[in-house]
């Protein structure tokens, strides 16, 4: 049975995206990049860098969102374009993640994984001690106070891999 317009459009979409590595796209899924119609609307021409493209959306979004988050509690926006930098290397947004995760998740019929993406990510780029917290696609726990201590203690051993996007202690 041949594949319908909007099923190859996403498939076309997702292929082109993929050299941004699985983390990003996962963000990218989460917030319905490929439609024109929402916020978080992600399509650079051909012609551009793909990965520095998508960090400035990510750059534009964290900022959006945080100035419009409620200050007295999480807010998943924040912590999943916070993760998305993550990504790119900005340790400070760990942090920030911590700050706007709960300490556990678990994907049922009303959550699907994108509440689990910035722990994943978390979990994922970070050197974090599975003790400490852990993350797959189905649930994830995380000591936020363990992770935020760990954090302080480790951050400045931290080294920013890029070939294999993730940070390394380097004591």
């Amino acid at each position: 049975m041949p594949s319908s317009e909007p099923d190859s459009k996403i498939a076309s979409y997702v292929e082109r995206m993929r050299v941004l590595g699985n983390l990003r796209l996962l963000i990218l899924k989460c917030i319905n990049a490929i439609n024109p119609k929402l916020p978080g609307y992600f399509n650079p021409s051909s012609e551009a860098d793909l990965f520095q493209e998508c960090r400035r959306h990510f750059e534009r979004l964290y900022e959006q969102e945080t100035a419009i988050a409620n200050q007295s509690g999480t807010n998943l926006g924040v912590a999943i374009f916070a993760a998305g930098l993550l990504t790119y290397g900005c340790e400070q947004m760990a942090e920030v993640v911590l700050e706007n995760i709960q300490p556990k998740y678990e994907t049922d019929h009303g959550c699907g994984y994108c509440n689990l993406v910035p722990m994943l990510i978390f979990c994922t780029v970070l050197p974090l001690p599975r003790e400490i917290g852990y993350c797959t696609f189905r649930k994830g726990q995380i000591d936020l106070e363990a992770a935020k201590t760990w954090l302080h203690q480790n951050q400045a051993s931290f080294r920013w891999d890029a070939e294999t996007e993730s940070f390394l202690l380097c004591y």
